[in-house]
């Protein structure tokens, strides 16, 4: 099990569990969106990647932004 999750792993476990294709681009915005929200916690983030554990909770329907990107 990986810790922090980079866009190679967005971008699969999106098509695993939705259905959808996404760029490398969308991936990057997802990432970056929830770095600012645990940066805005004052958790500290690493460039390019998210946490395993944030990203999990993030995905199936509880952030409603992330719905809006994958439609």
């Amino acid at each position: 099990m990986k810790h922090f999750l980079k866009v190679k792993d967005i971008k699969e476990i999106i098509l695993k569990e939705y259905g959808k294709s996404i760029s490398s681009s969308k991936a990057y915005e997802i990432i970056r969106i929830l770095n600012l929200e645990l940066e805005e916690k004052n958790i500290l983030t690493i460039r390019g990647a998210v946490s395993e554990k944030y990203f999990n909770a993030s995905k199936g329907g509880k952030k409603e932004w992330m719905k809006e990107l994958l439609i």
